[in-house]
């Protein structure tokens, strides 16, 4: 948190789900060192300063209370080892949403911890209203079951609706579609899906635009943050990547584990068309 706006929203969001899950929520401001521009600056005396201004933003944000942890260093690299040394169901995040065509639409900070964290990740442009419906975009792939499962589980804590959204190339894979629908919910665990009002949806389109236009009948949005590496880099897979910059509705980006599966609950044009 930074005491801003966009700040606020994601307080109001973890504090939602905190609730849900019967967890506890943990506010923390991440200062970047200084770097004066003159000699005679006195940097630590700058930094209590700014340190204690923005303690006192957050504050009367979240409450005389809520726990809040302040700590100086790089902001993604800081925000994914505390979340991982406090062992955090998932980190959550507001983003300023500025211009369409810098990536800070999503946020560098944001994208940055998107990218590297071993934790599911979710960010959020809006305010907190409620989570009564939640959107899986999956391509049947180990990752995006790892998604679905996240989602049932939020959607056993809040008992929203799920939909499953698959985007095709043609519609003559419908039918392989309406199968692939079936192993992908049979293959979950019973308790996840009991109780939970399940839709499939097909559309054939591009998938971003499908996505993102699919979005806005809908709560949240869980999506699987499939990393490739490059060199020594490790970037988003393109649909994840464009959806998390674009799509105006909460994310809940999922990591890919090849060895765990993600567990974030500590308990247990034209619309799309319904298969």
């Amino acid at each position: 948190m930074d005491g801003s706006e966009c700040s606020r929203r994601a307080w109001e969001h973890a504090v939602f789900w905190a609730d849900a899950a019967n967890s506890k929520t943990q506010a923390l401001y991440i200062h970047e060192p200084l770097r004066p521009a003159r000699l005679d600056i006195d940097q630590e005396t700058v930094l209590k300063n700014l340190h204690r201004q923005a303690a006192g933003r957050i504050r009367e944000q979240i409450g005389p209370k809520a726990p809040l942890l302040v700590k100086q260093g790089k902001a993604e690299i800081a925000i994914i080892k505390t979340a991982e040394e406090s062992g955090a169901g998932f980190i959550i995040m507001g983003t300023h949403g500025r211009h369409v065509l810098d990536r800070a639409f999503l946020g560098s900070v944001a994208e940055d911890v998107i990218r590297h964290s071993t934790i599911p990740v979710l960010t959020t442009k809006s305010k907190f209203s409620s989570v009564n419906s939640i959107l899986v975009p999956v391509n049947f792939t180990p990752y995006a079951k790892a998604a679905a499962h996240l989602a049932f589980q939020m959607a056993q804590v809040t008992k929203a609706d799920v939909s499953l959204l698959h985007v095709l190339s043609r519609w003559s894979r419908l039918n392989e579609a309406s199968d692939q629908f079936d192993d992908l919910i049979l293959g979950l665990p019973r308790e996840l899906t009991q109780g939970i009002n399940i839709q499939r949806l097909a559309q054939i389109g591009n998938p971003v635009e499908t996505i993102i236009e699919e979005s806005l009948h809908y709560d949240l949005i869980v999506l699987s943050a499939h990393r490739k590496k490059l060199l020594k880099e490790y970037i988003l897979g393109s649909t994840a990547e464009r959806t998390l910059r674009y799509c105006p509705v909460p994310i809940l980006a999922v990591p890919w584990y090849e060895r765990r599966r993600p567990q974030l609950l500590k308990r247990p044009g034209a619309r799309a068309q319904k298969i």
